[in-house]
């Protein structure tokens, strides 16, 4: 009997371990290249810190150098497609470059990588850019020269850690209520930054995240468990099936809250702060992380907000319901009351449009970016466009206007077109003057920003001044940019 009972734990425990997933690092000289190629030449996901040391090391001293990177630049690995059965507020567009990442995580070497992406890029980008790895490689192995053992002993210290994770994966992809094949690894690709301090950065592809370490802090993996756990949500989130993300949109929809689509918005990120950086790190050591969990304002005080609800659902075994939803809406309100007049929180998410010369559009997004954090954005012109009225009217996300040239006939055309803005400006005769800014929300609590400007310079300014406001007065639409 008590042989009978050990063969019975035996198989229990076995099949525990068949039932999660196995979760793995590793080291990939290819992505380590791609990265050391992408922070020279600032381009993609790319450590400021990293760049630093890069260029510091040979962007002033060899001419060949600085030829790679403009090379490097010219190369389009970002061509999209799309999943069609998808919901497009749900990630269904997709990109070559995260097909490259993974080929790049698990190849051998530049011959092996060359011979997995092929048909993926275009003939001449695919040339160029095994061209440009190969010529970057000297340079890469030569700053790497004395991390080889470091390299080693930096994955090795995940490895105490793969079981627990595994079970961390199975625990968090029943709460989103993701299928994953068992037989399929977790990977965590791991890639060096000379440095012991700096920023880094982490990205999901498919069943991988590739993420950076800083190899000369020896307990760098401490730290890094938790952007591992983060980003692992992330990957749960993005993997679930059309009707599951088709239900959490219609409980998000039905939900008769304002908030419901800032909630929406920061559903993931506060998601994946929850669980990886409070509870997986509650899990995995034994206390709480009394820091800061996220390097935003919102993220972080959402996520926390988030904690105790996703720790229920974690113990009691439950998936993702309406209930949840509800309730991660009502927990948002709460938190920011002020949310829906936030511009900071209304240009995280943005559809953007206007009468601006095409010449000026990097210039214009660049204004916008330098003052805001925008996790979402789109662009559609000239505002005259069909199509491009249809998605003004039918996005949920805030709206932008950029009135820079054809004010009048531009102005005069929205009004005819845009029910709300007949609404409150149909009486009123002429058009605005540059130098003023309508703001204002929809009673469904949806935001609209409308700037009039001269110039870049003034653009600017205004953007500046609504930064400095920090809230959307609702019972002012109308603003002059104040002189100095």
């Amino acid at each position: 009997m008590k042989q009978l009972l050990l063969f019975c734990l035996f198989c229990y425990n076995t099949s525990l371990c068949q039932n999660q997933p196995r979760f793995e690092a590793k080291y990939s000289e290819t992505i380590s290249l791609l990265r050391f190629m992408e922070a020279a030449a600032k381009v993609s996901h790319f450590s400021p810190s990293y760049r630093k040391i890069i260029l510091a090391k040979f962007g002033d001293n060899d001419p060949n150098f600085n030829t790679l990177l403009a090379d490097f630049q010219s190369i389009n690995l970002d061509y999209n497609y799309k999943w069609s059965d998808y919901l497009d507020t749900r990630h269904s567009q997709r990109s070559t470059y995260g097909l490259i990442n993974i080929a790049a995580v698990n190849a051998k070497d530049l011959r092996d990588f060359s011979s997995r992406i092929i048909g993926i890029l275009p003939n001449e980008d695919f040339i160029k850019l095994i061209n440009c790895l190969d010529r970057a490689k000297p340079y890469h192995d030569l700053l790497f020269a004395d991390y080889g053992s470091k390299i080693k002993k930096q994955v090795k210290q995940y490895k105490p850690f793969q079981e627990q994770l595994g079970d961390i994966f199975s625990q968090v992809s029943q709460f989103y209520g993701t299928k994953w094949a068992t037989d399929v690894p977790f990977v965590v690709c791991l890639y060096p930054i000379p440095m012991q301090k700096g920023t880094s950065s982490a990205t999901p592809h498919g069943n991988t995240l590739i993420c950076a370490f800083l190899a000369d802090n020896k307990n760098d993996y401490k730290n890094r468990l938790a952007v591992v756990t983060h980003e692992m949500c992330h990957i749960l989130y993005d993997g679930q099936s059309a009707d599951n993300q088709r239900n959490i949109e219609r409980w998000m929809n039905q939900n008769p809250s304002k908030y419901k689509h800032l909630a929406y918005q920061y559903f993931d990120e506060g998601l994946a702060t929850a669980l990886g950086n409070g509870w997986a790190y509650e899990v995995l050591n034994n206390r709480i992380d009394t820091t800061s969990w996220y390097n935003d304002d919102v993220i972080n005080g959402y996520g926390h907000a988030l904690f105790p609800l996703v720790k229920s659902y974690i113990q009691a075994k439950k998936t993702m319901d309406s209930t949840f939803v509800n309730e991660a809406i009502d927990i948002f309100a709460k938190t920011f009351p002020k949310a829906i007049y936030d511009y900071n929180v209304m240009l995280n998410d943005v559809f953007m449009s206007g009468s601006f010369p095409d010449s000026l559009q990097n210039a214009t997004m660049k204004i916008v970016a330098d003052h805001f954090r925008m996790t979402s954005r789109s662009l559609s012109t000239p505002l005259l466009d069909q199509q491009t009225i249809t998605e003004w009217n039918t996005t949920k996300a805030s709206r932008v206007l950029f009135f820079n040239e054809n004010i009048k006939e531009n102005w005069a055309y929205l009004k005819e077109k845009d029910a709300l803005i007949a609404q409150k400006f149909g009486n009123v005769s002429g058009f605005p003057s540059t130098g003023q800014y309508f703001s204002f929300l929809s009673e469904q609590g949806q935001a609209t920003l409308i700037l009039f400007y001269d110039d870049l310079k003034m653009l600017e300014k205004m953007l500046s001044q609504i930064k400095k406001e920090r809230y959307l007065d609702p019972n002012q639409a109308l603003h002059e940019l104040k002189k100095p």
